[in-house]
């Protein structure tokens, strides 16, 4: 009888389903599935894929007539309606 070894916390199984169910309900919600190995089975390549580069924070502008924060663009103030020049930023 062949047994299934789950990749994630060395447990053994009598079933790739079983092992599959085992992942789900114990390790899926906090790492991504791994691919279920028998004895003499291959490992499965996988490929690294750098993570996306962080946004960096945008510039932030503030309202001449009351002070409040404004995106660039933002026309007219969102706080006080007060029409932004943008000519010069």
């Amino acid at each position: 009888m062949s047994m299934y070894k789950c990749p994630q916390c060395d447990r053994f199984f009598s079933s790739k389903a079983k092992v599959n169910q085992h992942v789900k309900r114990f390790h899926e919600r906090a790492n991504p599935p791994a691919a279920v190995t028998a004895p003499g089975d291959k490992p499965a390549e996988f490929s690294i894929k750098k993570p996306p580069a962080k946004k960096q924070a945008a510039t932030s502008y503030h309202c001449n007539g009351c002070q409040g924060t404004v995106t660039k663009g933002q026309n007219p103030c969102p706080h006080c309606g007060e029409s932004l020049a943008w000519e010069n930023v």
